[in-house]
């Protein structure tokens, strides 16, 4: 829950941009940004803040090798304290408003749908568009999609992984894209199981049906809300069974990875927690010969889209709509996508490529066996992955249409706060539905 918390913080600052000039859709009206400073070599510089020592080692050769061969730009990075996100924020919206942001800024944390239907961000389709040698064609259009706001994309999503909770189909099932009912139905139908396969607790099971449900009952086109449903009643009822404290005490044992895969395997639980993450093409393979027992059931998550499984975008950055070295910005951020630079993700990070072609290089890549980067080798330890593996993992891909969206964690915030008021005995479920309807009604409302 810590995330959510300095999420929730990170959106609270958001709400105090006092950019008054600013309509929800006014691009015109964005504050100018001074001149391009220039270094002792008369290179343009290009200001890029990142979040707490978060760029990571290819990204960082990026940097240092864009610097020594542009003769035009240099890239220069401002760290700062992403324990502080509350700060940095009102920082960056300070900058705004005087017009001196950063022209690159790393987009973990930040309240980007804010930023960009205020105006504030450059739209990367319209670099994709305008750049003679690429076309959205060349990447997974629907990873793309699920990360656009307003029908633009403002972030430079160059990874992804995918999440969704995962079982043994002679238990729960085939069926993919699940209500919430459907989860709380099988698990009264299996009064006997776990839910999942390490400890949960209230708050636990709440966060597995709020992941992405809470988004079912907002409506962002209307700006309306209907948190005081019977469909919500039952979740927040269903949850409230579970124990209020998670229990650690199983770390104490250790064998507890192994514990929690051997009640996998003999059906003492629905789902599995430890392999909900796909993240390579040998991912399901490993979760069947290690935990399972036999090929996962892809349950996904309650109330998503598709096939319940949710795109968890990596590595995105945004670029400032009025920078005055924008053109310079994109000519740096392209390198992402570049061929060389999406397969050898591959070997560095556990992700996939959102590059077509890099995508189906890691497909062929995994036909060798697991990679160890660490030993420049690979392990067929699991076997090697077949064709039919592979399309496996393409199929969840293909299948996943939402994202994990950290754009409102306001209203996930109020959710959680007054859901643990009636988890703790303090409130009664139909008040505590009530609080939270007004509570986000309230919060669209201003927003909009």
């Amino acid at each position: 829950m810590k995330f959510r918390k300095i999420f929730a913080a990170a959106t609270a600052a958001a709400m105090c941009l006092t950019i008054s000039s600013c309509g929800g859709n006014g691009n015109e009206q964005v504050p100018e940004t001074a001149a391009a400073e220039t270094t002792a070599e008369g290179k343009k510089t290009i200001k890029m803040t990142v979040m707490g020592l978060s760029v990571d080692t290819n990204f960082q050769m990026s940097i240092n090798e864009f610097n020594s061969t542009s003769e035009e730009y240099e890239i220069e990075v401002t760290d700062r304290d992403a324990n502080d996100l509350a700060n940095v924020i009102n920082t960056l919206n300070l900058e705004i408003i005087a017009g001196n942001t950063p022209d690159i800024i790393q987009s973990t944390f930040l309240p980007i749908e804010s930023y960009a239907e205020k105006g504030l961000l450059a739209d990367y389709y319209d670099f994709i568009d305008n750049d003679p040698e690429m076309s959205r064609e060349d990447f997974l259009e629907n990873v793309f999609k699920a990360c656009e706001i307003n029908g633009g994309l403002y972030e430079n999503i160059t990874t992804f992984s995918i999440e969704a909770l995962m079982g043994k189909a002679s238990v729960v099932g085939e069926m993919q894209g699940r209500t919430s009912d459907d989860f709380i139905d099988l698990a009264e139908k299996y009064p006997d199981k776990k839910f999942r396969d390490l400890p949960v607790s209230k708050s636990v099971v709440f966060d597995d049906f709020m992941h992405y449900g809470w988004q079912s009952y907002v409506d962002k086109e209307t700006g309306k809300c209907n948190f005081n449903s019977e469909k919500f009643i039952r979740i927040l009822e269903f949850c409230y069974t579970f124990p209020k404290e998670y229990d650690y005490s199983y770390l104490n044992d250790p064998n507890w990875l192994r514990n929690a895969a051997d009640d996998m395997r003999n059906e003492k639980a629905l789902f599995t927690v430890l392999g909900r993450f796909v993240s390579d093409f040998y991912s399901l393979r490993q979760l069947e010969y290690n935990t399972l027992g036999e090929p996962p059931a892809i349950v996904g998550y309650p109330d998503a889209e598709g096939n319940g499984a949710l795109i968890q975008a990596n590595g995105s950055y945004v670029i400032f709509e009025k920078s005055p070295v924008k053109e310079g910005a994109w000519e740096f951020i392209r390198n992402c996508y570049s061929d060389e630079y999406q397969k050898n993700i591959i070997f560095h990070s556990s992700v996939f490529p959102v590059k077509k072609s890099a995508l189906e290089f890691a497909a062929e890549d995994a036909k060798k066996g697991f990679y160890l980067s660490y030993a420049d080798e690979y392990s067929d330890e699991f076997g090697i992955n077949t064709d039919e593996d592979n399309q496996r993992i393409l199929d969840l891909i293909n299948g996943a249409t939402c994202r994990v969206d950290n754009s409102e964690n306001f209203v996930y915030n109020i959710i959680q706060e007054e859901a643990e008021m009636y988890f703790s005995g303090q409130r009664p479920v139909k008040e505590t539905v009530e609080i939270i309807q007004n509570r986000v009604q309230n919060y669209l409302d201003e927003n909009r």
